[in-house]
């Protein structure tokens, strides 16, 4: 059975020929009233301070669960962005490779390219050198020719 301040307040003892003090007997049963209304306040204002801190206690539980999950989602978008840089790294750097080696392929072509010119132009040169050389001499026993026709009392004058 619940009892309440006022239910003691309430209560009624049957007289008898010998019973207790009615006065002492009232201002117990005030004072234990009193005493649990004061307990009855207490508990009322200890409920409402449970119920206030529980409700922190979810809040803050909430709060670190959102917590947890935005940390395990930096970490995931991290390890994305940390994977995706190794990989653009590795694509810049491939891409690097390959462009040198074309590069090289493209130097070797043109030294190869220049060789053959150069081939080609002292084969040109040679050629020349032995047309002029072929030139002069054929000018020069022209020349020889002449000079002995001039030397010569024929009368022939070419």
């Amino acid at each position: 059975m619940d009892l309440t301040p006022i239910d003691i307040l309430h209560v009624q003892f049957k007289r008898g020929l010998r019973g207790y003090n009615p006065t002492q007997v009232d201002e117990f049963l005030h004072s234990v009233a009193a005493k649990m209304e004061e307990f009855a306040r207490e508990r009322a204002d200890l409920r409402e301070q449970v119920d206030r801190l529980s409700g922190e206690v979810n809040r803050c539980r909430e709060i670190e669960t959102t917590m947890h999950s935005a940390l395990v989602l930096a970490q995931k978008t991290a390890d994305e962005l940390k994977a995706n840089a190794h990989h653009e790294a590795d694509l810049i750097l491939r891409e690097a490779q390959q462009k040198s080696a074309q590069h090289v392929s493209d130097a070797h072509d043109e030294l190869a390219a220049l060789k053959s010119q150069i081939a080609s132009l002292k084969e040109d040169r040679d050629r020349f050198e032995s047309e002029f050389r072929a030139l002069v001499r054929s000018c020069s026993e022209w020349l020889d020719r002449q000079s002995t026709k001039q030397g010569e009392p024929s009368g022939e004058d070419s």
